[in-house]
């Protein structure tokens, strides 16, 4: 959230901007990596934030090159930036989804009905 109010209300600041950009991707990284710590396994987190960082410093070279690439960058540019920005996302929810998923720690989701009323209920061991 900070990373995207940042991005969006620095209209014609490039710093601001893309500091706002970086926190946002940065959030991409540290997503799977607490997740994972919050069931004790660091090293996998760590493998999961491993392309997020990635994806992240690859934009560097972008914001070098053209300072405001990310309100007056080249199509070329945008679809680069676009295209880590993506590509960071999906590692990111990747990692968060395998915590939830793995077998060790398993999350269950079963349906619940009741007199006027219906919902899913979630548990599972964290």
């Amino acid at each position: 959230m900070v990373g995207g109010t940042l991005a969006a209300t620095q209209r014609g600041s490039a710093s601001g901007t893309e500091a706002g950009w970086f926190a946002i991707e940065s959030g991409f990284t540290v997503a799977p990596l607490v997740a994972h710590g919050l069931v004790n396994e660091w090293v996998r987190g760590a493998v999961f934030a491993a392309v997020p960082t990635a994806t992240t410093l690859a934009t560097v070279p972008v914001f070098v090159a053209t300072p405001a690439s990310v309100e007056h960058g080249t199509l070329t540019q945008q679809r680069i930036m676009w295209g880590l920005f993506c590509g960071g996302l999906a590692a990111s929810m990747a990692g968060v989804i395998d915590t939830a998923f793995a077998p060790a720690r398993a999350l269950q989701v079963a349906p619940i009905l009741g007199n006027g009323s219906a919902g899913l209920v979630i548990g599972g061991t964290l």
